[in-house]
């Protein structure tokens, strides 16, 4: 079994271990567990769904992109999993100028500034 390729059904404990930076496969086990992603025993070696391993880590990228883009969280994970780094870069680039507001005149929120800038 080439565990490296998309294609497989499986991945093994120990390529689960360099995706998710474990140095036993004792953790990616554990892992697994935590998260009740089945496994399997395959000859001698303990493999499990390459499919759910993918979307647990996948959740975590859309709680973070969700948080931090609300609006075009959608969006931004297309150009992810598309590994689409300069569309990725425009959107945030122009999520960045629509938040930005230059006021020139600040006021402040004291009773006496309030008061002065009412003036």
């Amino acid at each position: 079994m080439n565990t490296n390729e998309k294609n497989e059904k499986f991945i093994e404990m120990s390529e689960l271990c360099n995706i998710i930076k474990a140095k036993d496969t004792r953790t990616a086990v554990k892992w697994c567990e935590n998260l009740e992603i089945p496994m399997l025993v395959i000859g001698k070696k303990r493999v499990a769904y390459r499919f759910l391993v993918e979307v647990e880590l996948d959740k975590r990228m859309i709680q973070l992109l969700k948080k931090q883009f609300p609006e075009e969280w959608e969006k931004i994970y297309r150009f992810y999993l598309e590994n689409d780094r300069f569309g990725y870069v425009l959107t945030s680039q122009e999520r960045g100028k629509k938040k930005v507001k230059h006021n020139i005149f600040p006021t402040g929120s004291s009773k006496d500034a309030l008061d002065f800038a009412n003036e």
